[in-house]
């Protein structure tokens, strides 16, 4: 049987009407959720909650941190895109592909973003207000500092062995020790105790 197509519209819902989904797949974080209502109370709430008819209430489909952090803050009433009628299975297709659906990020211009904030905000109003920990603001800014186009590559050395070449690269102290820490950033995400491995990985995340 083939489901009802989605006919959405936008309008203004009392919170007392929402209700939040049981079957939400996403994990509660208190750190992310104080940063999201210090992102409301400096920007406005810009983002719609998606919510479906569901009995006498409203469950949200996406948004479930959001309407909690609005709660909290005590709001009447917010916008909202409603979807309706639908199935549990529209649901749960809606909500995966709202919240998967993203492209990857340029590491190297997402860096320079975070540079150019900055240089008027300190690094811990950013980790205040951005989805990141300090250490990542941090590296991010070390990142954006460093001179790609004119490292001195001293040596490159074809191998056979696996299809992989060595490359002797001088670098600054400063380069050098951001490199370091990104490597540790790396070795603590992905639980590897390799350093070469991690110094790979690390540099080639940031030139993708």
């Amino acid at each position: 049987m083939q489901a009802t197509k989605i006919k959405p519209r936008f309008r203004l819902a009392p919170l007392n009407t929402l209700i939040t989904a049981v079957w939400n797949y996403k994990e509660n974080s208190e750190e992310m959720k104080e940063k999201l209502k210090t992102n409301i109370k400096l920007n406005g709430f810009v983002q719609n909650l998606v919510v479906r008819k569901l009995g006498d209430k409203y469950e949200v489909v996406d948004g479930n941190h959001r309407l909690e952090a609005l709660l909290e803050m005590k709001y009447k009433e917010v916008q909202v895109c409603d979807v309706g009628v639908i199935t549990d299975k529209q649901a749960y297709i809606l909500s995966i592909n709202l919240n998967e659906t993203k492209f990857e990020n340029d590491e190297w211009k997402l860096a320079n973003l975070i540079k150019d904030l900055s240089q008027d905000m300190e690094v811990e109003e950013l980790e205040n207000i951005l989805p990141f920990g300090l250490g990542n603001i941090e590296s991010m800014i070390s990142t954006a500092d460093i001179d790609w186009e004119n490292l001195e590559v001293k040596d490159i050395e074809e191998t056979d062995k696996g299809g992989y070449s060595t490359i002797m690269v001088q670098v600054t102290d400063d380069v050098y020790a951001t490199w370091e820490k990104w490597c540790k950033q790396v070795q603590e995400e992905t639980d590897s105790t390799s350093k070469a491995y991690a110094f790979e990985y690390a540099i080639a995340r940031v030139m993708e």
